[in-house]
């Protein structure tokens, strides 16, 4: 993605295409219960990181 020079819409349009290449990919291949479940464990330790990099140093 070309910086807009805004980092926070920035990160916005990093989300969407993120989200909407999840959204391909599930469509595409399919989704079951085990890959959910593993789906659910990358995105909460993505969220995790990710919160962490967001927050202010001390």
């Amino acid at each position: 993605l070309t910086p807009s020079g805004d980092p926070a819409r920035d990160l916005d349009r990093l989300l969407d295409r993120f989200r909407d290449d999840v959204r391909d990919a599930a469509r595409d291949h399919g989704v079951t219960p085990a890959r959910l479940a593993e789906a659910r464990a990358h995105l909460a330790a993505a969220a995790d990181r990710l919160a962490e990099t967001l927050r202010p140093r001390r």
